[in-house]
């Protein structure tokens, strides 16, 4: 984060949903402009390592898989695609 970051009281991040092992695996490097892949956790360290005290993660866009969904396929696979991060100092 820029030193402007410092001043933030509010941050909101977008990013794909790499426990997703689809979008962490394939689909996130489809796009030229990724570079790494970022799970939630570390981007809720990062930003208390900022000093942004109030964080909230939230996971959306599910993805559907076709055929039998067994509890592997629905953790790994139907998870998520995205999730965004708000964080409040």
């Amino acid at each position: 984060m820029s030193s402007r970051a410092k001043t933030w009281r509010k941050i909101i991040f977008e990013t794909p949903n790499p426990e997703n092992l689809t979008v962490g695996g394939y689909s996130f490097y489809l796009d030229p402009t990724h570079k790494n892949p970022i799970p939630p956790i570390t981007l809720e360290f990062i930003a208390r390592q900022r000093g942004y005290s109030q964080i909230d993660i939230y996971r959306y866009n599910p993805r559907e898989e076709v055929g039998d969904v067994t509890p592997l396929v629905e953790n790994w696979f139907n998870s998520p695609v995205d999730f965004a991060v708000i964080a409040e100092k």
